[in-house]
């Protein structure tokens, strides 16, 4: 094998790189392109032995990007930047002034005049914490199912950010942060699937609670125009995702009756929504990152842009601006290793996450 060495400022810090590149390569040619490391190398597996050459640079300070150039196999190496540390205090802060917005939400909620005419026996404070519980239930373990598997991935995140919000729900969410980029589609896949997937599961179990008989009632149409009219504004109405209405089917609703959702179904429908909204295949949304690692960059360009039409044309505005300003913020979209495909065994779960995306479905 021949290399080809042009003048770089350290000759060491070269050789270093390139024995490293060695360990798990066949080299072709090395050489330095506008001052960054570069390797061609010879065609063969590469998802196992990138990701052991990520492990190994990363003691070091390096990061390896591979990418395909017509049939040429490039690994390229730059200087892994400082990551700086995280602060708990703002994720702590967070978290309670969340908890203060979610729990008066829950007071609102629990406290609905409707809803305690229907109860036999009311219990502001249970039904309060029982709310509150059912939002982190859905919200914190979306963002804990990241997180998982990202630690399980070997990847440094952050705790999660809630985010206070106002009535009816109290917050607009959580986010963690990565601070290093995924090495391949399978992990792009994994942390972008875990946390909808985690959710759904939570989001499905508070449904079929809360839509039981002493949770959500069924109520005559005489009764519920009666309770229109004499509490103006409490009662609204609104479309079910499937997954909702499958679970209602469950407790057929007489002739000439309405169920009306407590607020443990409420947070459910929430759920279903907020989880519907994540898997939207746009931008760095859940749906984003696993229609990247499932379909590359192209198609989710194009999904990216799909979402947004869909959302305006649903009157979701304030969502569609969201992801309209996050394209126009973000450069690409792509693992370190752009050459290795994703799993067969991921593709099947993407198939799992087409269908929660379709079972939560409900026009705004």
């Amino acid at each position: 094998m021949s290399f080809e060495f042009v003048p770089y400022e350290s000759t060491e810090r070269f050789d270093d790189i390139q024995k490293l590149v060695q360990s798990e390569f066949n080299i072709i040619q090395g050489y330095i392109d506008f001052g960054i490391p570069s390797f061609i190398i010879a065609k063969g597996p590469t998802k196992k032995p990138f990701r052991n050459l990520v492990q190994k640079m990363k003691v070091q300070g390096y990061i390896p990007k591979l990418k395909k150039s017509g049939e040429t196999l490039i690994i390229r190496v730059i200087n892994r930047p400082t990551v700086k540390p995280s602060r708990w205090e703002i994720n702590l802060s967070l978290f309670l002034i969340t908890a203060v917005s979610v729990l008066y939400s829950g007071y609102l909620a629990s406290t609905n005049p409707v809803l305690n005419e229907l109860q036999s026996v009311s219990n502001v404070v249970l039904q309060t914490i029982m709310f509150c519980g059912a939002v982190f239930a859905i919200i914190g373990l979306h963002e804990f199912g990241h997180l998982i598997a990202s630690v399980l991935r070997g990847k440094e995140v952050t705790l999660p950010y809630f985010i206070p919000g106002i009535p009816p729900i109290g917050t607009f969410g959580a986010v963690i942060m990565q601070k290093e980029p995924p090495i391949n589609r399978d992990e792009i896949f994994d942390v972008g699937s875990s946390g909808p997937i985690v959710g759904f599961i939570i989001t499905a179990i508070i449904a079929f609670i809360g839509l039981q008989e002493g949770f959500s009632f069924t109520v005559s149409n005489t009764l519920l125009e009666s309770l229109i009219d004499k509490y103006p504004g409490a009662i609204g109405g609104i479309s079910l995702p499937i997954l909702l209405q499958s679970f209602i089917s469950l407790r057929p609703v007489m002739p000439d009756h309405t169920l009306i959702l407590g607020p443990l179904a409420y947070t459910a429908y929430v759920g279903t929504f907020l989880t519907f909204l994540n898997l939207l295949p746009a931008w760095q949304l859940d749906g984003g990152w696993i229609s990247l690692s499932v379909l590359g960059e192209k198609w989710h360009r194009i999904l990216s842009w799909a979402s947004v039409f869909f959302l305006f044309l649903f009157g979701a505005w304030f969502m569609a601006f969201f992801i309209l300003y996050g394209l126009s913020r973000s450069g690409r979209m792509s693992p370190l290793d752009e050459v290795s495909p994703l799993s067969s065994s991921r593709k099947l779960i993407a198939v799992v996450c087409l269908i929660i995306f379709i079972l939560c479905f409900s026009f705004f």
